[in-house]
């Protein structure tokens, strides 16, 4: 009777890692539409200054720029502003709907979630050792089994000897 009960605990710990793992997956889906943190980022630049060149003026690199994004993967459609960019009016920016804030936010669920999925693991694991714990003693009933059984056979000869 015993038996369902860590059985069923564990099939809620269970769905409750999936529902997390599925969460992640809604939190992640478009964020590969949203711009970086910092979206004045040279990093990957094709004009940035090699190493030793000399440096760019300040102003340069510290004023956003009305320049086109390139369009990866076709993902600039999505965002407001892009039809002007494909249409070849190059005076308006594309607009980008999440504000950093909305980005760290995304970070944040994750981070949560992950605290979570953490939590509930080490419960689920705590659980399954608990039952393989439960399991263990049938090993000393077959130890006491084959005293009795070799305790029976000794006895089986000590009568036949009379």
């Amino acid at each position: 009777m015993e038996q369902p009960a860590p059985t069923k605990n564990g099939q809620h710990m269970l769905s409750h890692l999936l529902a997390i793992a599925y969460h992640v997956l809604e939190e992640t889906k478009y964020m590969n539409l949203r711009p970086p943190l910092r979206p004045s980022s040279k990093l990957f630049a094709l004009d940035a200054p090699a190493p030793g060149s000399p440096p760019r003026s300040p102003t340069e690199a510290d004023t956003p720029q009305d320049e086109t994004h390139p369009d990866v993967n076709g993902l600039a459609a999505g965002f407001a502003g892009a039809a002007h960019t494909q249409t070849g009016n190059q005076g308006h920016p594309i607009v980008l709907p999440y504000s950093p804030e909305e980005i760290q936010d995304t970070y944040t669920k994750i981070a949560a979630l992950k605290a979570q999925y953490i939590k509930i693991s080490a419960e689920l694991l705590e659980a399954v050792k608990e039952v393989e714990a439960k399991k263990t003693p049938p090993q000393d009933d077959k130890d006491t089994m084959a005293k009795l059984v070799a305790r029976r056979n000794q006895l089986r000869k000590v009568r036949r000897s009379q």
